[in-house]
């Protein structure tokens, strides 16, 4: 604890981590005390000073055996079995990683003591642990109690919340790491956005951005073990250890961590060392989409007035692109068929089916790095030709004008957003919704079109 610049104390009944700051350790005995901001009412008191706790008495461990992320605390029964020479109260009772700093408490919850070690199975040594008692503490913590710091305001303030958020947040990253949990999830894309956003809220905060270089360091070494992709998260690492190096110069030396960082980018060549920005993107994505929607189209004569020609389109669509970081280029081929066409004027009309193929390139963009959420625009061209199945008759300038076949060519654009839902590793399933416009003439016609539709397909990145 000693050193630490951003402490988060988890305390039971509440939601966020609150702020603390280390105000004494004793190396020796292997314990520390924590100014935490906050006013509380349900508080272990201290026995008084005379008090014995004599051998065979109960006692219990409070704390949170094998599982720090939990929000309410264990506790282990056990009872004093001794006291060691150095002072130490030896329990008979078992306690694991996670009870180390928790109390020891008595049957009236008055706090006799501190857990501080625990059997060492190696040794032979089970079901025992040590505790440094309240008769060793006591003056300093009733000391420490009764002054008022300028620490506590400082706590009080925003950006100290927020401090005590990202190192929960880095703190329960910790437990994953050493888990082997990790994987790429919707939970881990909305950790990774909000250590972001924490960063960008707080950039001129030289201990935000440790923090933010630390969770980032994190999890590109978890790829690195995976043989995975990392180097965005790398850079992200690096970029925010930069910034720390430019708020507060001297963690470079008080920080063995950020001057390996630092470091190790110095040692890379610039080409691969190139920051990326707040708002970048993933990854180069590659894709492949198949859909289909519908859609309607109307046309109207240039030379006489009245002459429509209404079609309706079922579309099928196929989606082919790529691209690196945040931006992802294409090109789309969609073939429509459809089975209710119809032409009229007056008496005239005619019946059959159309067949209209659009190509189109695109372009997406995927707002943030981890997010699958994405918007994108198309530009291209279609052509349109028609089998009437019996003759059309129509006026025109020039007389009466009939035919059997009829083809048009035009212009198409529309607008597209979807999501990219992970499956694990670097696939996703991916979904888009599009609304397309399309613009057709011909010398006797000009009409116009929307086809709403709707594609799935497999994204790799």
């Amino acid at each position: 604890m000693e050193g630490a610049r951003a402490v988060g104390v988890h305390v039971p009944g509440m939601r966020a981590p609150l702020p603390a700051k280390v105000e004494y350790v004793n190396d020796d005995e292997d314990y520390a005390f924590l100014r935490v901001a906050g006013h509380f009412t349900n508080v272990a008191a201290l026995p008084p000073p005379d008090a014995i706790l004599r051998v065979r008495t109960p006692v219990f461990a409070i704390g949170y055996p094998l599982d720090v992320k939990r929000m309410d605390p264990q506790s282990s029964r056990g009872v004093v079995s001794g006291k060691r020479r150095d002072g130490r109260l030896q329990l008979d009772m078992t306690v694991n990683p996670g009870n180390s700093g928790g109390p020891v408490i008595d049957e009236d919850e008055l706090l006799h003591g501190i857990i501080v070690t625990r059997s060492d199975v190696k040794a032979g040594a089970m079901g025992l642990a040590g505790a440094v008692p309240s008769s060793i503490f006591r003056a300093k913590l009733e000391e420490l109690a009764a002054v008022e710091t300028p620490d506590v305001a400082e706590l009080q303030r925003e950006s100290a919340e927020k401090l005590a958020s990202m190192v929960s947040l880095l703190a329960s990253e910790g437990v994953g790491v050493f888990r082997g949990s990790l994987e790429i999830s919707t939970e881990q894309t909305q950790m990774n956005q909000r250590v972001r956003r924490f960063a960008k809220e707080m950039p001129d905060s030289a201990d935000a951005q440790l923090i933010a270089a630390s969770y980032f360091w994190n999890r590109h070494m978890i790829r690195r073990a995976k043989k995975e992709d990392g180097q965005e998260l790398l850079a992200q690492a690096e970029r925010h250890a930069k910034r720390a190096a430019e708020l507060d110069p001297s963690l470079v030396e008080d920080s063995p961590f950020l001057k390996h960082v630092l470091e190790n980018a110095e040692e890379k060549p610039a080409a691969s060392a190139n920051e990326i920005p707040e708002s970048s993107s993933p990854r180069g994505k590659f894709f492949l989409h198949l859909g289909g929607g519908f859609g309607s189209f109307e046309w109207k004569s240039k030379s006489v007035d009245g002459v429509r020609l209404n079609s309706s389109f079922i579309p099928l669509e196929a989606m082919i692109g790529g691209g690196p970081e945040g931006w992802v280029f294409g090109g789309q081929l969609s073939y429509a068929r459809d089975s209710s066409t119809s032409y009229r004027f007056d008496s005239a009309e005619g019946s059959g089916w159309a067949v209209v193929t659009r190509v189109e390139g695109f372009v997406r963009w995927y707002p943030a790095r981890e997010l699958g959420f994405h918007v994108g625009a198309r530009l291209g061209i279609f052509g349109l030709t028609a089998d009437l199945g019996r003759p059309l008759r129509y006026p025109s300038e020039d007389g009466w004008y009939e035919t059997d076949t009829y083809s048009s060519s035009g212009f198409s654009t529309a607008l597209a957003g979807g999501y990219d839902l992970p499956l694990g590793g670097p696939w996703a399933l991916g979904m888009a919704v599009s609304v397309s416009y399309l613009y057709g003439f011909d010398e006797q016609d000009a009409g116009a079109g929307v086809l709403p539709s709707f594609s799935l397909g497999l994204v790799y990145h």
